[in-house]
């Protein structure tokens, strides 16, 4: 069979890593993946951020840097972020709940030493005014990249308050259904809202080229690949944590340690769920079964 590449969002020698550079938070969302481990006094882990910053500028690669925690905004040593080699780090995105006093919150992004965006996401126990002076000073400043709106049944009236203030201000803005253990919690209110306010994006998720709708993603269940192909997975997305511990950005069991460097080496991936890591570059060497959506796939790359 020809060759079939999946190279969605960067060619395989260009990194993803995201760091969770924290474990504090000034939020305790109650669906968060990461509650069980957040600790307001493990602020931020000196001696792993010096090995990960040695070790990404030994790297040969491209890489974007999403920083993640916690809430990274928490840490006094943010600007230590400036430290990574601009050669190497070509894009780096902070993950932020946005809910800080405002003013205090436009001296720390006044006070940074280095260029990024965010990825704000939005939650009903966050102060919801501080929230959006916040956003709308990032906007001012373009440095946003996403917003998404966390929602669950709990949230429905602050939902659509916001969706007001995006459209008002004129923010792009993704409404983002609560997920346990991977999989989307909702009800009809939720869903309803949720379909409402679903937009079109612009897809990344290439086969041989050839590009896939978000619908066509979301019917076949694109992003969960190694389902339905055999798959060469080139690992190029993956995640350390706040201890050094590398690991996919998926299930597969893969796991390092920061003080062995990265070692980025194609993987046999079988029937693990990629949910957050579709856009790994990837061959899909055959199929495993004749059914609808590997026909769908060959007959879009027409193969």
């Amino acid at each position: 069979m020809k060759k079939i590449i999946l190279n969605n969002h960067r060619p395989k020698d260009n990194l993803l890593i995201k760091y969770f550079i924290t474990l504090a938070c000034n939020n305790r969302c109650p669906y968060c993946f990461m509650l069980p481990e957040l600790n307001n006094k493990l602020k931020f882990n000196k001696e792993i951020f010096e090995l990960f910053k040695t070790k990404i500028n030994q790297l040969k690669q491209n890489v974007k840097l999403e920083i993640l925690g916690g809430d990274p905004l928490f840490i006094n040593e943010i600007n230590r972020l400036s430290e990574f080699d601009t050669n190497i780090v070509k894009d780096i995105v902070l993950y932020s709940n946005c809910n800080f006093n405002p003013i205090k919150f436009q001296t720390k992004i006044n006070s940074f030493q280095f260029s990024c965006k965010f990825i704000i996401s939005i939650h009903k126990v966050s102060n919801l005014d501080y929230v959006k002076q916040n956003i709308l000073y990032l906007q001012t400043k373009n440095m946003i990249e996403e917003i998404l709106f966390i929602l669950d049944e709990n949230s429905i009236e602050e939902v659509h308050d916001f969706i007001n203030f995006f459209e008002v201000n004129n923010l792009k803005y993704v409404i983002d259904l609560v997920r346990k253990d991977g999989i989307i919690v909702e009800n009809e209110s939720t869903k309803k809202i949720f379909l409402d306010h679903y937009k079109e994006k612009a897809s990344n998720y290439k086969i041989n080229n050839i590009y896939f709708t978000e619908k066509e993603i979301i019917k076949y269940d694109l992003y969960n690949i190694a389902e339905y192909f055999t798959v060469k997975c080139f690992t190029n997305e993956i995640s350390v944590d706040y201890y050094g511990n590398i690991s996919m950005n998926c299930n597969h069991p893969y796991i390092s340690h920061i003080k062995d460097g990265f070692k980025v080496t194609p993987l046999l991936c079988n029937n693990k769920r990629c949910d957050c890591a579709y856009a790994q570059y990837k061959e899909l060497l055959y199929p495993k079964d004749d059914n609808q959506i590997t026909k769908f796939i060959l007959n879009k790359v027409n193969l």
